[in-house]
């Protein structure tokens, strides 16, 4: 099954509301449960050009691959981290005694936790049937987040990997994605990206900029193909491959970045 954005909202709700019931809490809408544990939107302005304000649901969602387990991990770490932060139990938390909500911070923190050990199991999974990929991996340490298809190539070929051969099994174990821009037309740019893709964003003047992020779980395209099919003739494209966000501490450190990576 493929999770997107709306039925991974969906789930979530639901297993909060589940634990709201659990430990007695009496108030609280059912369809917008993160929004009752979580404040709505972080603040971040390190690592980026201009002060970027995102849903925090979109936020955590970046990390975890889309996957339903990983979310439901991120959650009660960041119950954790803020019950230790703040003092409070984890049962006011839940509750929502005086009107709490987990802040932004506390969920980034929370963030930098999980991504510790979050990498090193996407890298032991695809192990499992693919020997030899973690010595792969282990020859990215200090690659940017973010590098433009042939640059990207060519640095792989520098540390001894085969580009032919290494591209996919990075892309099929979540390790890297796809990030797609356009700069002159992003009207026609908008309309051309399937929804799973899209993020947008709005820079210093308050324009919205969209960009498409690709990654093994919100297509059924490899890396390959959809490089094809962006390119194709068209050179107002900018492709960039990426690190999933998921990676940064582990393989790749924290980059100035004009907008966030991922979807």
């Amino acid at each position: 099954m493929r999770w997107d954005a709306d039925t991974l909202r969906n789930f979530i709700n639901e297993r909060i509301s589940y634990e709201f019931k659990r430990i007695g809490r009496k108030k609280y809408d059912k369809k917008n449960a993160w929004q009752e544990l979580f404040e709505r939107t972080i603040s971040r302005s390190e690592h980026f050009d201009i002060p970027i304000i995102e849903d925090t649901f979109d936020y955590a969602l970046r990390f975890t691959h889309h996957r339903p387990r990983d979310l439901q991990k991120l959650i009660r770490l960041a119950v954790r981290v803020s019950s230790e932060i703040t003092g409070r139990n984890k049962e006011d938390i839940l509750k929502g005694v005086g009107g709490y909500k987990i802040s932004g911070n506390h969920l980034r923190k929370a963030i930098h936790l999980y991504r510790r050990d979050a990498c090193n199991i996407l890298i032991e999974e695809y192990e499992r049937g693919n020997p030899g990929f973690s010595k792969m991996v282990n020859k990215l340490q200090g690659f940017p987040a973010c590098l433009e298809n042939g640059e990207f190539k060519s640095k792989l070929s520098h540390v001894g990997i085969d580009c032919k051969t290494g591209i996919l099994p990075l892309w099929y174990s979540g390790i890297i994605g796809l990030e797609v821009f356009c700069e002159k037309n992003q009207q026609k740019f908008h309309a051309i990206l399937p929804d799973e893709a899209k993020k947008t964003d709005r820079d210093i003047n308050g324009n919205s900029i969209t960009r498409g992020y690709f990654f093994e779980y919100n297509t059924d395209l490899h890396i390959n193909e959809l490089i094809t099919k962006y390119k194709n003739g068209n050179n107002e494209n900018i492709i960039n491959i990426v690190f999933h966000p998921k990676t940064f501490d582990s393989i790749i450190g924290q980059q100035a970045r004009k907008w966030p990576i991922g979807i």
